[in-house]
């Protein structure tokens, strides 16, 4: 879990690769936090039987329960973002990787050009068709 932003400013400035896994876990910890609270709350009163002691309790266990999902990458909400972060700004997380971008506008400008050519040879008249 992340306990202070300065560790993790630190961490993305010594190790991107690392600071960008453990933003994406704690993301996941958090989604499966809110889960499993939301989930709680159809549930009936347990253990103290309401009170400010009960969410309290209810608050931590499902936080830890949330830890232990996303450490063990459960849901994969982690791997998927970070492949995703990945696939759109590089490695790190940060910079964006030339040879993905040069590709894309080439097949992006590629398939433009087509449609243009397809659009100019084929002119539609109205009144013409079936």
């Amino acid at each position: 879990m992340i306990k202070d932003i300065s560790m993790l400013s630190h961490m993305n400035q010594t190790n991107p690769v690392k600071a960008l896994d453990k933003v994406c876990r704690e993301f996941e910890t958090l989604f499966s936090h809110q889960l499993l609270k939301t989930m709680g709350e159809s549930m009936p009163e347990g253990f103290f039987e309401g009170g400010l002691a009960d969410d309290i309790f209810k608050d931590m266990f499902y936080m830890e329960v949330a830890r232990n999902v996303a450490d063990a990458g459960s849901l994969g909400i982690a791997d998927i973002l970070k492949r995703h972060i990945q696939e759109r700004f590089g490695e790190d997380g940060k910079s964006r990787p030339t040879e993905v971008v040069t590709d894309r506008a080439n097949k992006m400008g590629t398939k433009q050009a087509s449609g243009q050519e397809e659009r100019q040879s084929k002119p539609e008249k109205i009144g013409e068709g079936s």
